[in-house]
């Protein structure tokens, strides 16, 4: 009994100093983990206002429908791909906003004419922080895995990211 004790504390500790979130994955001693977690992209836009994004000056982005309603946002297919390597390090996420136009309509001359300009286009820079911690990667489980960076586009300043497991965010 006295030499299970202290070997359960350690197995304890052990347990719980594992369980504490790695914030650069460069620093972890699994393999996988060291060249970062590559997760696809997906998105929703909850806003108005159609908008096309990039994530860290990179070629991962796309361009999102306006939200039909409060409840049902423009989405968009996956896309591909953002490499969670520090947790510590913001996402830039570049937005260049649609403009608000009146709606198009036919010329006299069957020329179509495009309608007024209501609000102008807008293009802003947001840095925003990754959840706190390293999405879950099950090997051979595609199905239980966090292996979709979710971008959530709620006002024109506020984008929020979290994992998720599939591409309905």
């Amino acid at each position: 009994m006295k030499l299970i004790l202290p070997r359960l504390a350690s197995l304890s500790l052990a347990f719980i100093l594992s369980a504490c979130s790695i914030s650069n994955t460069a620093e972890s001693n699994d393999p996988f983990l060291r060249k970062g977690v590559g997760l696809s992209i997906s998105a929703a836009n909850y806003v108005n206002r159609s908008v096309f994004f990039r994530l860290d000056d990179g070629h991962n982005g796309g361009g999102l429908a306006d939200a039909g309603s409060s409840e049902k946002p423009g989405s968009s297919g996956s896309m591909c791909c953002f490499t969670v390597t520090n947790l510590n390090k913001p996402v830039k996420v570049e937005m260049r906003w649609a403009a608000i136009k009146e709606p198009s309509v036919l010329g006299a001359d069957g020329a179509l004419v495009d309608g007024k300009v209501l609000t102008p286009a807008v293009t802003k820079q947001i840095l925003v922080k990754l959840p706190p911690r390293i999405p879950r990667i099950t090997p051979n489980g595609h199905i239980r895995s966090e292996n979709v960076m979710c971008i959530i586009f709620k006002n024109l300043n506020t984008v929020e990211l979290k994992y998720s497991n599939s591409y309905d965010c």
